[in-house]
């Protein structure tokens, strides 16, 4: 027996039969075509930001087209005034990145199961929230993303949203429960997998694919049954995702400007085609804390 307030460890590890396998497979596959995608607003450099404000507010995305692609000091400037730009500190991703804090997004190589090397390929990435390992202050409130080349193929290597409220329409309250309880297991001081947030339910969650999903959380009852449980949840956060009704895609063009809530939206990636005799795909990012007071 375990204790009500003793941590239960557990591992989730996905079979390829289960349900959310097929219905990832499919919203990744680069012939997806999410609908609706995702209205895009016209603007300049003068007024971009205030554009940007206001519809994060409403929406929790936004969507701006340029007259062209910002230089790295003028996309320094429109992301200041939406948040504070987050240095990269992840050695692979140094190499790649301006400023300490602008992320070249390349897909210079074609699919790869390495995750520090996915972000550089064709490979299509999976729903997750961004920096979903660390404590809540750490984590990103805002992700900016600028096209500076849509690559060889736009109708592939879309980005993808879909909204958590959409995504907790399809949980049970019993998962809800369980997944309000539960945490990864190295990161004992970070949020719970699910929380409450400012626009209603916030995730804190990434899909590791086929990789092991370590987590603890102090459910009551025999460590047996606790354990099931919990796995039973993440199994059904995992087809939440996938199957949610509401799911918008970007196809990427030069000068658009996606800034997406990390505490409103999951995203991802449906998978490229990669060419070496043509341009690859090339967006570049900032992570965006929340402004100080």
């Amino acid at each position: 027996m375990v204790d009500a307030m003793t941590d239960v460890e557990g591992v989730f590890q996905e079979s390829p039969g289960d349900r959310h396998v097929g219905l990832r497979s499919e919203m990744l596959d680069p012939a997806h075509a999410p609908a609706p995608v995702l209205p895009v607003s016209p603007s300049n450099e003068r007024d971009a930001s205030e554009l940007a404000r206001a519809r994060l507010e409403v929406d929790g995305h936004c969507l701006i087209r340029m007259p062209d692609v910002l230089s790295n000091e003028g996309y320094l400037r429109f992301c200041a005034k939406l948040g504070r730009a987050e240095k990269e500190h992840d050695p692979v991703a140094r190499p790649y990145t301006d400023n300490e804090v602008i992320l070249n997004l390349v897909s210079e190589t074609g699919s790869t199961t390495n995750p520090s090397r996915q972000p550089f390929s064709t490979t299509g990435l999976t729903l997750h929230t961004e920096s979903s390992l660390r404590a809540a202050g750490n984590q990103p409130r805002f992700i900016a993303l600028m096209c500076v080349d849509p690559g060889a193929d736009p109708t592939t290597a879309r980005t993808l949203l879909v909204p958590m409220d959409a995504v907790t329409a399809g949980l049970s309250v019993e998962h809800q429960a369980v997944l309000r309880q539960m945490r990864y297991r190295t990161n004992t001081s970070g949020p719970c997998l699910m929380r409450s947030g400012p626009h209603g339910p916030v995730f804190s969650f990434r899909d590791f694919g086929v990789q092991e999903c370590l987590w603890s959380g102090p459910l009551s009852g025999p460590r047996a049954a606790a354990v099931d449980r919990g796995n039973k949840a993440i199994s059904a956060l995992l087809t939440a995702m996938y199957g949610a009704n509401d799911c918008y895609g970007v196809t990427w063009e030069r000068g658009l400007i996606l800034i997406i809530d990390n505490q409103r939206f999951f995203h991802g990636r449906t998978a490229g085609r990669h060419d070496p005799s043509k341009p690859p795909r090339h967006l570049k990012r900032q992570r965006l804390l929340p402004a100080q007071d």
